[in-house]
């Protein structure tokens, strides 16, 4: 806990001092959109997660409508974070336009690391876009610093040779995985400290990680809701998985690909990853029915309070939040603002699964503390105990105590 808690404070106080280091540089964008040219950088997370063809229209967007060029630089998800905090309030260093995770961006905006885009959101349709879910976790109040960009649901990949039909609920998943596991195989691959994946079984009950309640984030893992559903997760973890019990969320397809699982959970791009013939998908179903509400994976993007090229950066800004760049990031497979582009899904198994899993998905609290919190890898910690057998209810009690001192 102590340790938890100290790692949020050190980011905020990094963040406060970028702020402050910004305020004296930055100016107002000139919000007729007059000025033209220059040179902008975006920083983009992952090494493929915006596919190229995106970033090949937006440079040649960028210059032809606005003389503007534009220079892209992938930053790995693991050094993403402390990238982002040592370079977003120097002007010498910092890039024009950030992507960031959704579970990662609150610490920024709380801080002033991004500047005021609520008339460009406003612009291209506000409360009329798609993942409005993520609108919370870029905004302070009723200003929005960092847009949604894209997200990627996840969905049950299945072979085809084991699985008939989609199970109708999370209880029905359970009993199939049961019946196809056996030693070296998994009915369901689900690692011991895959939390963002198995987070989604909270999330199908009706529980909540933390809510905010008056001036406070409060640990919401031991309401009944919670319980019923680490509960329905642990049962699946001891009846119907052979994953390592340290195994986390990475290359959940390789153990699918070897024929050592017969259904596996992922973003729903990992389709480009699976090597079998015949293989199909469906949404987590929920404990009712229906898809549940699973953790929506995405990204945010926000411009650098600090850019000495406001106007630049929300011209290309708006490129990138355009239909056509959009629409580029849906034919990719990922769900995008433009609730149209669900159109694309239709008959397409993995397309279809994805949407019905993004209707109602759910990101982490809105805690500024939450990135800092996350890196501390007490979430995998919590899940690994739930995995290894233990006592549910005390595990829950004991990580409500952690997650309220470490998100306040």
């Amino acid at each position: 806990m102590k340790f938890s808690r100290m790692a949020a404070l050190a980011l905020a106080s990094t963040l406060a001092l970028t702020a402050c280091s910004s305020e004296s540089t930055t100016e107002e964008p000139d919000a007729t959109g007059s000025e033209q040219g220059g040179e902008i950088t975006v920083w983009l997370a992952g090494e493929t997660d915006t596919p190229e063809p995106a970033v090949t229209w937006l440079k040649t967007e960028a210059k032809a409508q606005y003389d503007i060029d534009v220079t892209v630089e992938r930053i790995g998800w693991g050094d993403l974070l402390s990238r982002v905090t040592t370079t977003l309030g120097d002007t010498s260093q910092t890039p024009d336009i950030v992507e960031l995770g959704n579970t990662q961006v609150q610490a920024f905006t709380h801080a002033g690391g991004f500047a005021d885009i609520t008339p460009l959101w406003d612009e291209l349709g506000g409360d009329s876009l798609a993942l409005q879910g993520m609108v919370e976790g870029g905004s302070v109040e009723d200003t929005l610093y960092a847009a949604p960009y894209y997200a990627g649901s996840r969905v049950v990949f299945y072979d085809a040779a084991d699985v008939d039909e989609a199970p109708e609920t999370l209880e029905d998943l359970t009993e199939l995985a049961a019946s196809l596991n056996k030693d070296g195989h998994s009915g369901f691959y689900l690692g011991g400290q895959d939390w963002r994946n198995a987070i989604s079984w909270l999330f199908a009950y009706g529980g909540n990680i933390a809510t905010y309640d008056g001036d406070q984030w409060v640990g919401q893992l031991s309401s009944p809701e919670s319980l019923a559903g680490l509960e329905a997760v642990q049962e699946l973890y001891q009846t119907g998985t052979q994953a390592p019990k340290d195994a986390t969320d990475a290359d959940t397809w390789v153990p699918f690909n070897e024929g050592r699982a017969s259904m596996f959970i992922a973003p729903g791009w990992a389709a480009g990853l699976i090597e079998l013939d015949q293989w199909s998908a469906f949404a987590l179903p929920g404990a009712e029915g229906g898809a549940a509400p699973v953790f929506l994976g995405g990204s945010n993007i926000g411009i650098s309070a600090a850019s000495d090229n406001q106007t630049g950066a929300q011209q290309v800004m708006k490129l990138m939040l355009s239909e056509d760049y959009q629409l580029i990031l849906a034919e990719a497979g990922l769900t995008t603002i433009y609730p149209q582009h669900a159109d694309l899904a239709a008959g397409d198994p993995v397309k279809e699964a994805s949407a019905a899993a993004a209707a109602d998905g759910k990101i982490t609290p809105a805690s500024p503390q939450w990135a800092a919190f996350e890196e501390t890898k007490t979430m995998e910690e919590m899940f690994f105990e739930i995995a290894n057998g233990g006592d549910v209810a005390e595990i829950a009690a004991k990580y409500d105590e952690i997650i309220t001192s470490a998100l306040n």
